[in-house]
């Protein structure tokens, strides 16, 4: 621990003489050299910031000020990729937080932050597009049993950044029914008879990322409802004997089809016989 302290310390004193001897010239300077990463063809992330970047943000928010390396021409004389990634995390997303910060401001207390750097999952886009199937890539390295479930038959068409913010402080306290209820507002109620499953989630029933079953419920047939529904009377399920129904095939679903609540049955019976 104290000397990962002290190596650090050093690091940052060398930053430090390395501010005061070199100074900031701006990214429209390392472009004219830097064609093959500042060309407008690439639309990279970066793209205004390589070629309007103030002095000192933009290129050198990560490689430092470029004073010296533009005189000299030397690759000592700026910080190199080599240099760049032995930098700790903590270094790596503070540079990009030079400039992210309002716009990604709860990254510091996010579940991210405290093993991973922004370029663990950035790295690869810092100069050039990120395709959206990228990012599902990049997700998917960690991720790896949301990444299986994703290729089953039945999946969310969705993007990981449709539900998730990977850069937010409360995404772990978001409840999982309000990330569905972002797109599924018909299901949000109030209902005049709700379903007391719903209480527990979506996830009682669904599995958001991929499924073996339409709709991505996580069982076909009756058995995701008699989960819940089964009672010691069984086959009687409430007040009613459901034999008939249950052994002639029929789906609870066939008769109970408001199944996220309903304003005019409290069996969730959308049509009464």
């Amino acid at each position: 621990m104290r000397t990962h302290f002290l190596w650090l310390f050093a690091l940052i004193c060398c930053l430090g003489l390395y501010a005061q001897e070199r100074q900031p010239t701006g990214s429209v300077v390392c472009v004219e050299c830097h064609v093959d990463i500042g060309t407008f063809s690439r639309k990279g992330a970066h793209r205004n910031a390589m070629f309007l970047g103030e002095a000192g943000r933009g290129c050198e928010a990560c490689h430092g000020n470029g004073s010296a390396h533009v005189e000299s021409g030397e690759a000592a004389d700026i910080l190199g990729g080599d240099v760049l990634v032995e930098w700790p995390d903590e270094q790596k997303s503070k540079a990009c937080l030079s400039c992210h910060q309002e716009n990604i401001h709860g990254w510091l207390s996010s579940p991210h932050e405290s093993d991973l750097s922004c370029w663990n999952c950035h790295g690869e886009m810092l100069h050039f597009h990120e395709p959206d199937e990228q990012k599902q890539a990049k997700c998917a390295e960690c991720h790896k049993d949301v990444a299986m479930r994703i290729k089953l038959q039945y999946r969310h068409p969705i993007s990981c950044e449709d539900c998730h913010d990977p850069h937010q402080e409360n995404e772990r306290g978001v409840d999982s029914t309000d990330r569905c209820l972002r797109c599924h507002s018909e299901y949000q109620g109030p209902f005049v008879y709700e379903h007391a499953a719903l209480d527990d989630g979506c996830q009682v029933c669904h599995e958001p990322h991929g499924s073996h079953t339409p709709r991505l419920l996580k069982m076909t047939g009756n058995g995701l409802c008699l989960q819940c529904h089964t009672q010691s009377i069984f086959p009687s399920i409430g007040k009613k004997v459901h034999s008939t129904q249950l052994s002639g095939g029929a789906f609870c679903y066939d008769c109970h089809t408001d199944v996220h609540g309903s304003n005019t049955d409290p069996s969730l019976i959308r049509r009464l016989k």
